[in-house]
């Protein structure tokens, strides 16, 4: 069924941080969303996407990012950013080597990080398949 409409619900996107038993820190990227189709107008079907991203360069490097309570704020920027092409075909968390975003003086960049934790499931875009680890 076609899509007319996604919104992002209240209170996202949320970011967090990610880590691996090797040390190596990501952003993990939360979003639900509201999906309307074109048979069913006043019906919405709620979806969650979720993807994970490594960061370039490293924000532990940026003494902002190191000061109290600041690590929730970068995280959320990082999602703010992923989330800027939900609501527009192809209604998907933005691609893999595109996620670029300021923060504090710092721009990063960032890759698809997909194998990021044995029990997470990458789940890129509305009406996509969670991505086997």
């Amino acid at each position: 069924m076609p899509i007319t409409k996604v919104t992002i619900d209240e209170g996202y996107p949320v970011g967090q941080e990610l880590r691996t038993k090797g040390r190596v820190r990501g952003i993990k990227v939360v979003v639900r969303v509201s999906v309307t189709r074109s048979e069913s107008p006043k019906k919405t079907e709620s979806q969650e996407l979720r993807g994970t991203y490594k960061p370039d360069p490293n924000p532990h490097d940026n003494p902002a990012y190191n000061q109290r309570k600041q690590q929730p704020k970068f995280y959320n920027a990082a999602a703010e950013a992923a989330a800027r092409l939900l609501t527009a075909d192809p209604y998907a968390l933005v691609a893999i080597n595109d996620l670029q975003f300021d923060w504090e003086g710092q721009t990063y960049r960032t890759e698809r990080w997909d194998r990021s934790a044995p029990s997470y499931r990458n789940k890129w875009r509305v009406d996509g398949d969670e991505e086997p680890e």
